[in-house]
């Protein structure tokens, strides 16, 4: 990954809602399972996979495609 990219994705981050980031930078980065992070923010585990697909969704458009 090249710097720009590493930059592109740190701001795509951090431009998440807050909740949304939050529920990714706690599962992907401190390997908390959806019922920890639930319990922590008192949602729904069906809440914080919504976060994180949106998460997904926002950092795949906002990045380029991976070159082969």
């Amino acid at each position: 990954m090249t710097e720009a990219q590493k930059d592109r994705l740190k701001q795509t981050i951090l431009n998440l809602p807050p909740d949304t980031r939050d529920c990714f930078l706690l599962h992907r980065m401190a390997g908390m399972t959806y019922d920890q992070i639930a319990d922590q923010f008192g949602m729904k585990p069906e809440v914080v996979q919504a976060h994180l697909a949106e998460a997904l969704l926002q950092i795949m458009r906002a990045m380029p495609p991976a070159k082969v």
